[in-house]
């Protein structure tokens, strides 16, 4: 089984979290926010 998130999901979201990503759509809003989050912590680490 490979893990595609960098971050953990609890055991009893799996399902939802599967279920979600079936949409297309909820695919890219997932990658929109993946890179929000990656962009947001780099600028934050980055300078105040």
């Amino acid at each position: 089984m490979t893990k595609h998130l960098t971050f953990s999901i609890p055991e009893r979201e799996i399902p939802l979290w599967d279920a979600w990503k079936q949409f297309p759509a909820n695919k890219n809003t997932s990658a929109a926010l993946m890179r929000l989050v990656k962009n947001d912590l780099r600028t934050r680490t980055g300078g105040t």
